[in-house]
């Protein structure tokens, strides 16, 4: 999507329970599993296979009792789906409004081919082009946008037909500001000259001023390492408003659980701390804005590096909107 503006009562068990039929299966988690549960969680091979028989092979119960040991991370890392493709992006001369379009094929061999590639080019600019929508499109929506007098959906059966390979026209985002600049970043890049790649981001800069051309260009510069940075780091959300709440809700109930069991003998205001301190860790990882900047010298904050480059240019400079793509990656 478009990132926006108990208590415990011991018990003591006389008699051990017979095994039920669950505890007794021999579940062994197959190399499919075992390879996206480490994907996605950056686990040890051995603890990955303990969660997976822990859980008997339920992937989101086996992520949490890797989360549970400390294992893995608070947001999971972006799944993989069997698919290959190009992710399109064209930002105006003036920077003011970009878009970024994804389309996939079978394999990598149709991806290179030049006129899949000049496909997902006009697409592109065709989406750009839509000015009147800001956002994500749907399908429908997407596939009846008129390129060269026809729906760009009626393009893709046609190329079917002479690649002989499925082709689907995955997704497409606009990103525009009224003052400031829509950067871009394309990551692998396929054709430099169609602006096409395996991975892209668009972030939006509004400031409160008009630039000159010169800092126009310096504030480009800023958002092209924040489009590089987004590509790098996976960022969920734009700001902490915009998580949602049952997102944080859940967040915070796992921590207290998590805290609860670890400082049982410390007073409130400091398992309260310790709370707060978990809760902003999360929002580092899954929120642009309080990320450590990967592309900046030291890693600092993301709003720290804006707040450095607002001084300088003597504005107010704010993040509105992102969005990234990346080929085969499963939309959460």
């Amino acid at each position: 999507m478009l990132h926006r503006a108990t208590s415990i009562v011991a018990r003591r068990v006389l008699l051990a329970p017979m095994p039920s039929a669950r505890c007794m299966s021999a579940y062994a988690p197959n190399i499919e599993d075992i390879k996206k549960l480490r994907s996605a969680s950056q686990a040890p091979m051995g603890d990955v296979k303990k969660a997976l028989v822990a859980s008997e092979g339920d992937f989101d119960a086996a992520y949490e009792w890797l989360r549970k040991k400390g294992i893995a991370t608070a947001t999971k890392k972006a799944g993989r789906v069997a698919a290959e493709g190009l992710v399109g992006l064209f930002v105006d001369s003036d920077k003011k409004r970009g878009a970024i379009v994804e389309m996939n094929s079978e394999t990598d061999f149709v991806a290179r081919n030049e006129q899949f590639q000049a496909l997902l080019a006009d697409i592109t600019r065709t989406v750009h082009a839509d000015s009147a929508f800001i956002g994500n499109y749907d399908t429908a929506a997407l596939n009846v946008l008129s390129l060269n007098d026809r729906n760009v959906g009626d393009f893709i059966p046609e190329l079917i037909g002479r690649v002989g390979e499925n082709l689907v026209l995955q997704r497409a985002t606009t990103v525009a500001v009224t003052r400031g600049v829509v950067a871009q970043y394309v990551h692998r890049v396929a054709s430099a000259s169609l602006n096409l790649g395996q991975a892209g981001a668009l972030v939006g800069l509004e400031v409160s001023k008009e630039l000159s051309e010169a800092e126009r260009v310096e504030l480009e510069a800023v958002g092209k390492k924040l489009a590089m940075h987004i590509v790098a780091a996976k960022p969920r959300f734009l700001n902490r408003e915009s998580v949602p709440a049952d997102r944080v809700a859940a967040e915070r109930a796992f921590v207290l659980e998590q805290v609860a069991e670890q400082a049982k003998s410390k007073p409130a205001n400091v398992v309260e701390k310790m709370v707060d301190g978990r809760m902003n860790k999360f929002f580092g990882e899954v929120t642009l804005i309080d990320q450590q900047h990967l592309v900046e010298e030291g890693s600092p904050k993301v709003s720290v590096v804006l707040d450095k480059a607002a001084a300088k240019l003597g504005t107010t400079i704010s993040l509105t909107a992102f969005q990234r793509y990346e080929i085969g990656e499963e939309q959460l």
